[in-house]
């Protein structure tokens, strides 16, 4: 009898200790999470969503370098047609070369940016205890990049007077892409812009003012 007693007090001893370690071991867990999502989350947007903007910026401006440098220039893009006193008469966008142009940037981007993907985004260890004596310490530790969705290319166009009669005429391309950053627990989506100076020529004659108030996209055709 004492002995079935005994066996049962320990059973019980047993389970509670088990119990006081599973909730212990819940405990830790709990703020080891919260720790992450206070702490080293944050840490890490901060410190890595310069580095993923500069890289992919970088990455934006030689794809549309590689491009722009296979054989496309302003003449390639806009066609100027003068009237006989030497005015413009036509200022008219190339629909067809401008939309081949978008999709090779679009296309070589995208590459670019799935390279920075497989590479990561390093943050230095001690950068991520949150203590400022250990900011930019230690070893790097990295993480993972999922360039999502799809680059979107837009154009537009400024002219600006160059002299009399002269007008500097400069086509730019906005690049936009979402980077998505994969964390501890979590996922953040960082957007960037680029705006890249592509053509630029200068016109010599009267440019109508219904011109130096358009952009790019409203010269598809268009005529004064």
């Amino acid at each position: 009898m004492k002995s079935q007693i005994y066996q049962r007090k320990s059973k019980f001893r047993h389970k509670k200790r088990l119990l006081i370690s599973l909730s212990s071991l819940a405990l830790i867990v709990f703020f080891i999470l919260l720790y992450i999502i206070k702490v080293v989350n944050p840490i890490i947007l901060s410190v890595g969503e310069a580095k993923i903007k500069s890289l992919a910026t970088r990455s934006i401006n030689a794809a549309v370098n590689e491009v722009i440098t296979s054989g496309y220039s302003y003449g390639s893009l806009i066609s100027i047609i003068f009237d006989n006193n030497g005015d413009v008469a036509l200022i008219e966008a190339n629909a067809m070369e401008i939309n081949r142009l978008a999709k090779e940037i679009a296309s070589v981007s995208q590459t670019r940016l799935d390279l920075i993907g497989e590479q990561g985004v390093g943050v230095p260890l001690g950068s991520l205890t949150g203590i400022p004596i250990f900011m930019g310490q230690g070893p790097d530790i990295r993480f993972k990049l999922y360039p999502i969705g799809s680059i979107t290319c837009s154009f537009s166009s400024q002219f600006i007077g160059a002299g009399v009669n002269q007008t500097n005429h400069k086509i730019y391309v906005n690049i936009s892409s979402t980077i998505n950053v994969v964390l501890p627990i979590d996922n953040k989506q960082i957007s960037t812009k680029t705006q890249i100076l592509i053509a630029e020529s200068i016109i010599v004659g009267k440019v109508p003012d219904v011109y130096l108030n358009s952009s790019l996209e409203n010269m598809l055709p268009l005529i004064p």
